[in-house]
């Protein structure tokens, strides 16, 4: 695993597929249903609350929490 890690290079842009190319209306939809809490079994999270954009896209918690007030066995990637 350590050499393909070692080969990787990040792609100069994003690829998107011929048959759905990027356009500004689907990359604003796709950002407010990210935003937006109602998407959730209980209406209060988003998909931001664990996947914070300030936070590197994770939650700083050693696991992730979820809609299970218990918590999950992981972390949020």
């Amino acid at each position: 695993m350590g050499s393909a890690r070692g080969s990787y290079r990040r792609p100069a842009a994003i690829p998107f597929p011929d048959r759905n190319p990027y356009t500004v209306p689907k990359a604003a939809l796709g950002e407010r249903l990210f935003f937006d809490a109602l998407l959730s079994k209980s209406h209060t999270r988003s998909c931001a609350t664990c996947h914070n954009p300030s936070l590197s896209w994770g939650d700083g918690l050693a696991r992730a929490v979820g809609e299970d007030p218990s918590g999950l066995p992981l972390r949020a990637p």
